[in-house]
């Protein structure tokens, strides 16, 4: 069976520079250090590149908004209000800035920083401050929450409600707060205490339910909005934006126009992880977790930006590595949030790994250990080392250990491995990942993660859909070939559809007695799915010459003729009057209305044409790949 190498280009970037015991609940990093507000509420400052506690502040503050400018830090002290804390080198100094009321249950958000005026959200208030002249403003809130303030520039910020809803204000030469407008709102109902958000141009991005809403920030209407979206974190790298939710989904989209350029689910279900962050570098995206379960309560992620593809995962075997929400620093990426605190820092000579270095063998496929044969580790030494390898299941954080600090030689090595209940695959809801830990004889000990792909088929580990296909084949509604290949563009036929909207809406047949109108099902192989569809009224036919009806079962679908199955198979509401299609060539097409319902969902994204205007292609051929992709938005389907 075909062996499964590293990525591509492969490289473990940074080692753990240093772990500390201390637990912060949130973080701010510059100037060289960390600072945090523990569990219990004492702000303190660790040095970034030791981990070791420089000062701690005296007054108890409220372990849930940080905000660092420059050397000051602001906070809040139940009872007291905002405070401002100077780090002074060897201390700080702690001055009441704003007093109010405030206790644990009043809702308060994060303070930003505009033009030398500080602002915040204290429930019905927006407040300023400036931070040099002591002046104040103040306006008061409509009658709603607020969780964030978001600024804009030029005297300008966003206010954001518990609902998601932006409003915008004016800071006036008399020191005087003016709204501006209220933006339209999302429908997003309430209960999320905040919500991810982010300012690109003109446009504010703000992630809500499963969904990531664009408002325009002249006017405060919807410019756009894309379903089936993970929007536990938002960031910006680069040209690209990327989304990472609960279930850890990570999404890449193009900043130019919200196209996405990959979407991929990683390595737990959605009930482990509590919380997610993400930070960036130029080629990699690392997406930090805090779970429910783990005996650590934390992992950091690393993949590579342009494709998705894993790189490494912060669990070392011989090591203890740090995991949970990322915060990036120059060169050094801190990592807090859970019971340790930690930071990793690049490797100072950088080891220079190829797909052939490592390699597993067979290829594990997502089920119980029953299911997986004795396999083989071969690994490709550049050096003499000594070695550690082991097989995780996250769900435990249990370890199969395969080699123990063996001295291993240059040139090819292997160790055989058997999946049991120690580790490696028991659960269904589990994944499981190879580990490698390399001490050289001289240089710096590094870790090298192979995630085992689940459901993954050999010839979609780079293809574009792989996230939904994996998805489609865990939820059982679609599966491979017998040689193991999933061929994700190969044609779709319409019995092959019938089959996958079928087993989606839980169909095994039609009602007993139903009489089909079609003539040219009888003896085929999924005569009981379409006759389950042509029941609910979800399918045609085509109209013979003699006057009888045909279905056509291995004739290629379409994706106009998709379109109108999903639409009405799923009830996706019609698009409203006066919806204006993105699709330049839809406009005179008998699929037009279903295509563009399903575009205001925000289930398609058709092609970007050289010209740069957008086309759906209704009358081109189905993929497998594609019905995939639709499916998995349409039911929001994870592995």
């Amino acid at each position: 069976m075909e062996s499964i190498p590293l990525a591509t280009g492969l490289t473990p970037p940074l080692k753990l520079a240093w772990q500390s015991s201390t637990s912060l609940r949130v973080a701010a990093a510059g100037n060289g250090r960390l600072y945090g507000i523990t569990s219990d509420g004492s702000l303190v400052a660790m040095n970034g590149t030791t981990g070791e506690l420089v000062w701690a502040g005296k007054e108890t503050y409220l372990p849930t908004r940080l905000a660092l400018s420059g050397s000051e830090l602001f906070a809040y002290v139940a009872g007291k209000g905002l405070f401002r804390v100077r780090d002074t080198g060897n201390g700080s100094e702690e001055q009441l800035l704003v007093s109010f009321g405030l206790t644990a249950s009043t809702n308060i958000s994060t303070p930003v920083f505009q033009d030398g005026w500080l602002f915040m959200a204290v429930d019905k208030s927006l407040v300023a401050t400036h931070l040099s002249r002591g002046s104040l403003a103040g306006a008061s809130l409509p009658d709603v929450q607020p969780f964030a303030v978001v600024p804009i520039g030029e005297s300008a910020v966003v206010t954001l409600d518990g609902k998601g809803t932006p409003s915008r204000y004016y800071l006036l030469s008399n020191n005087q707060l003016s709204l501006v407008w209220t933006g339209e709102v999302a429908n997003a109902g309430a209960g999320q205490a905040e919500r991810p958000y982010l300012v690109v141009g003109e446009q504010l991005l703000i992630g809500i339910g499963e969904e990531i809403v664009a408002y325009n920030l002249e006017n405060g209407r919807i410019a756009w909005r894309r379903g089936g979206m993970p929007t536990g974190a938002l960031l910006r790298a680069g040209d690209q934006l990327f989304a990472a939710g609960i279930g850890a989904r990570l999404t890449a989209m193009r900043l130019s126009d919200g196209a996405v350029l990959w979407q991929r689910g990683y390595l737990f279900d959605r009930a482990l992880q509590r919380e997610t962050g993400l930070a960036a570098t130029a080629s990699q995206v690392f997406m930090g977790s805090i779970l429910q379960t783990n005996p650590d309560g934390m992992l950091l992620l690393a993949v590579d930006a342009a494709s998705g593809n894993f790189r490494w995962l912060s669990r070392g075997v011989t090591q203890p590595w740090v995991g949970g929400l990322p915060l990036q620093a120059g060169e050094t990426l801190f990592c807090y949030g859970g019971p340790r605190t930690g930071a990793y820092m690049p490797l100072s000579t950088p080891i220079s790994l190829t797909p052939a270095h490592i390699a597993v063998t067979p290829r594990p496929l997502r089920g119980r250990a029953s299911e997986f044969e004795t396999g083989q580790i071969t690994v490709e030494m550049a050096e003499p080392a000594r070695v550690s390898i082991a097989f995780y299941r996250e769900r435990t954080g249990l370890a199969s250990p395969v080699v123990a600090n063996a001295n291993w030689g240059r040139g090819t090595q292997r160790a055989s491995w058997t999946p049991n209940g120690a580790g490696g695959y028991t659960d269904a809801n589990q994944f499981g990942y190879v580990q490698v830990d390399v001490v050289p004889n001289s240089g710096e000990p590094y870790t090298q993660s192979l995630l085992l792909p689940v459901n993954t088929f050999p010839d979609i580990l780079t293809h574009w859909a792989v996230a939904s296909i994996e998805a489609m084949v865990y939820n059982k509604l679609l599966s491979g070939y017998p040689d193991q290949m999933f061929r994700p563009d190969n044609l779709l036929n319409r019995a092959e559809s019938c089959t996958i909207i079928a087993k989606t809406l839980g169909l095994t047949g039609p009602s007993p007695g139903f009489q089909t109108k079609f003539t040219d099902l009888s003896g085929h192989w999924a005569r009981n799915a379409i006759l389950a569809l042509e029941e609910r009224n979800i399918v045609g036919g085509f109209a013979e010459p003699d006057g009888t009806f045909t279905f056509r079962p291995d004739l290629n679908m379409t994706r106009g003729q998709e379109a109108r199955i999903l639409v009405v198979a799923f009830n996706i509401p019609a698009a409203p009057d006066g919806f204006h299609s993105k699709f330049t060539d839809i406009s005179s097409h008998w699929a037009k209305n279903e295509i563009m319902a399903l575009e205001k969902a925000g289930y398609i994204n058709g092609f970007a044409e050289p010209n740069g205007t957008f086309t759906y292609r209704p009358d081109q051929n189905l993929t497998r790949a594609e019905i995939c992709a639709v499916v998995v938005r349409i039911r929001n389907l994870t592995r």
